[in-house]
């Protein structure tokens, strides 16, 4: 259920995680964040995943504030990642690259009021809200922490 402390809580994960992969540029080098365990990502393409994943979702985000009602294309995060090569640019660059799109996104989420957080939009036949898709950003991005800071001690290991 949508409260104003519920939108709070997502709102600081949504920072939380562009101040971790800002920390990261800081501690891993371009070749480091590209090593790769067998069967696995690497911090690159961890992150391009998630650059993926909120592009795709704040589009809507912002389409259904935008418009009444969208009815939205459905576009798979990681086809978007591998079209735009995410995972082939310089790590800190597409990390900075996160980072102020994660600001801009957050600057205009805090914007909202609660009437528009209560806007919906339907993507593939299914109803979802700014809120739903927030929520799920956020949710999301916290199951991959664990694997990035996994990532990050494996390089740590090596180097």
């Amino acid at each position: 259920m949508k409260t104003h402390e519920s939108t709070a809580v997502l709102l600081l994960i949504l920072e939380r995680t562009a101040e971790k992969w800002h920390l990261l540029a800081t501690l891993v080098t371009d070749s480091q964040a590209k090593q790769a365990a067998e069967g696995e990502w690497s911090l690159a393409e961890v992150l391009a995943h998630l650059r993926a994943c909120a592009e795709v979702w704040s589009h809507s985000i912002v389409m259904m504030v935008a418009q009444s009602q969208p009815e939205l294309a459905y576009i798979h995060p990681n086809t978007w990642m591998k079209t735009c090569r995410y995972a082939e640019l310089p790590f800190a660059g597409a990390v900075q690259a996160f980072v102020i799109r994660r600001q801009e996104l957050l600057y205009f989420l805090r914007g909202l009021d609660e009437h528009q957080w209560e806007r919906t939009g339907r993507i593939k036949g299914r109803e979802h809200s700014v809120y739903s898709q927030v929520r799920r950003m956020a949710l999301h991005e916290e199951k991959h922490i664990i694997q990035i800071e996994r990532l990050v001690t494996r390089i740590r290991e090596v180097n």
